[in-house]
């Protein structure tokens, strides 16, 4: 039973990279077209080769990476999918690996530059499914009821033109609009597209919030 939490083993890696090294850094016009999203674009043998293996083997596929907080030196789990993996254009070989951390959905993506010493020291697990990780995903949403938030307001198309005193004036004008949402952080965003153009007045303080039976 294999019980190492190494993601690689040192025989994996030297073999990948030994490969990679064999490859040409410098376009190679055989390969005009490869991209097809970018058909004008040349890749390099190393681009082709990454892409072609690793990228193959390992996108989409499902592991939790043992991290390591820079403020207190813990380990803890990071439970991420890969999207993509690419050659590093840079002066050293490295990866460019693409994630999806199921823990920071906000985030959409994040991603790691792997070289070959780091790659020898990855810890973690290999996943055959992706439950936890879309258990976990689950747990971030925000999963709360709807209110009604209830805003002073000022119409001011109906202003009256003459004969009325301001203080009078602005009390004819002032009514009320509400916004349905979850929280006052989409309420905000609700309200300036109120604002902007869909209503013909300007709102002012929250007044009330209300719950939605």
């Amino acid at each position: 039973m294999n019980t190492s939490t190494l993601l690689f083993t040192n025989e994996q890696v030297k073999r990948f990279f030994d490969k990679l090294g064999k490859q040409s850094r410098t376009t190679e016009n055989k390969y005009l077209g490869y991209n097809k999203n970018n058909p004008d674009y040349t890749p390099c043998g190393r681009e082709v080769f990454v892409n072609r293996t690793i990228n193959k083997w390992l996108k989409n596929k499902y592991l939790i990476i043992y991290k390591v907080s820079e403020q207190t030196d813990i380990q803890y789990k990071e439970y991420v999918s890969i999207s993509k993996i690419s050659f590093g254009l840079g002066y050293s070989d490295y990866l460019n690996v693409l994630l999806y951390n199921y823990s920071k959905p906000m985030n959409i993506f994040d991603s790691e530059k792997i070289t070959y010493n780091n790659a020898l020291n990855l810890e973690g697990e290999w996943c055959e499914t992706g439950d936890i990780h879309h258990k976990l995903l689950e747990l971030t949403y925000l999963n709360i009821p709807e209110k009604e938030y209830v805003f002073r307001r000022y119409d001011w198309s109906k202003y009256p033109k003459r004969g009325v005193k301001r203080e009078k004036a602005l009390e004819k004008i002032k009514t009320t609009i509400s916004f349905k949402a979850k929280t006052l952080h989409e309420v905000y965003g609700l309200k300036k597209l109120a604002n902007d153009g869909e209503y013909k007045g300007e709102i002012l303080e929250l007044l009330e919030v209300k719950e939605i039976i």
